[in-house]
């Protein structure tokens, strides 16, 4: 069981009272004041080691020594409210509570303590009982920023959305400094809420502030991305891929102004970075398929295939790759019947039917890969009438 650093405090406090007793009599035969001592300084000394305790994340050692204060000490409303502060930290919701309401009972006009108490409630989902002692603060310091963005915060999980931006706007007013972030805060709050304009207006604010700043860039490109902009999201994932070199989010540069060059259908450039894609990431199933997916789409059959298997070769059992290659012989044999080649037509339409049933099953693509099955039987019956027909009329 832990002994609380502070158990020595009652001695020293019973030696003290014990100089206390005897010192008068000293004081008449040296004619000297006795000097008695204050235990509250003691209480001042393991408030002290709590704090570096606290400082060096030693969360329960401080919670020991701050316990031990109010033990000794319990009109010392500083240790309450540090025991808040750590209850937090523990994710201690109730804990930090019943702290801040002994620490309030000791100055109830106290406004770190009210502001304290509050987040408390929003951390502990009583988001109502949060918005009362926010406000009720604000009424008497209409000026804590740090109330006002927590208000705000309370108001965007309750989904007071016009509430909440408006009093992130009214904290950047007060304090400055806020600004970086709480743009950044803002910008969010307007591209979830589909408000593109706003959301860019300080997206670009944010640039102009820092315009070396690539991830501020990478919000920007992502913002045109999510806006289906993809024309205007182009240059800027140019601009990050030259800057960003081999970082950790290159990789998904590259995927998404591959997404971009395909949708504005510039095939030839979103090959160059599929091929990187695929060399930087040989592992991820998923690159296969995108790429050959759009290798389908424009007629690139032979490499289309070539990457599939290339997958397959790796995971054999990814079924998305087995639909891949089912699109690439039902291409084929579209193709061969076009050209009334009969024969290799149906052979082609019989491959692609049992490349779909060896996706069936597949999370992501078994849905479809069921449905081609049957398809592909619908097609070889339509080849063989059109067969019979053709060789009715001579053809």
């Amino acid at each position: 069981m832990r002994t609380r650093t502070l158990w020595p405090m009652a001695v020293c406090l019973a030696a003290a009272w014990s100089v206390a007793v005897s010192a008068p009599a000293v004081a008449k035969d040296k004619k000297k004041e006795a000097k008695v001592f204050d235990p509250k300084e003691l209480c001042d000394r393991q408030y002290a080691s709590g704090l570096e305790f606290k400082k060096n994340s030693r969360f329960i050692d401080a919670k020991d020594a701050f316990v031990a204060v109010t033990e000794a000490c319990p009109d010392y409303l500083n240790a309450y409210l540090q025991l808040g502060n750590i209850a937090l930290q523990l994710r201690e919701y109730d804990d930090a509570v019943k702290h801040y309401d002994k620490a309030l009972a000791l100055d109830p006009a106290n406004g770190e303590v009210q502001e304290a108490l509050a987040y408390a409630f929003t951390a502990t989902g009583k988001l109502d009982e949060a918005e009362d002692k926010y406000l009720k603060l604000l009424e008497s310091d209409p000026t804590r920023v740090g109330a006002i963005q927590n208000l705000a915060f309370n108001y965007e999980k309750q989904g007071k959305t016009t509430e909440a931006i408006e009093l992130y706007s009214r904290a950047m007013e007060i304090d400055t400094t806020l600004v970086p972030a709480l743009e950044d805060k803002l910008s969010q709050i307007y591209l979830n809420q589909k408000e593109y304009l706003q959301a860019l207006y300080y997206l670009q604010h944010m640039r102009e502030r820092n315009p070396e700043d690539l991830e501020i860039l990478r919000k920007i490109a992502y913002f045109h991305y999510k806006v289906k902009d993809y024309a205007g999201a182009i240059p800027l994932y140019e601009e990050l891929i030259a800057k960003a070199g081999d970082s950790a989010n290159a990789l998904n540069d590259h995927k998404l102004i591959a997404f971009c060059l395909r949708k504005v259908e510039n095939f030839q450039d979103a090959v160059e970075h599929y091929e990187f894609i695929l060399a930087a990431e040989p592992n991820d199933m998923n690159n296969y398929y995108q790429f050959g997916n759009m290798l389908v789409d424009i007629g690139r059959l032979d490499r289309a295939e070539q990457i599939g298997r290339k997958g397959l070769a790796q995971n054999s059992g990814w079924g998305c790759l087995h639909y891949l290659l089912g699109e690439v012989m039902e291409k084929r044999a579209s193709a061969a019947q076009e050209a009334k080649n009969w024969d290799a037509g149906r052979d082609l339409y019989k491959k692609a039917q049992g490349e779909f049933q060896l996706a069936v099953g597949d999370s992501q693509c078994g849905g479809n890969a069921a449905k081609q099955v049957d398809r592909q039987a619908q097609l070889i019956d339509r080849l063989n009438k059109l067969q019979e027909k053709s060789e009715q009329s001579g053809d």
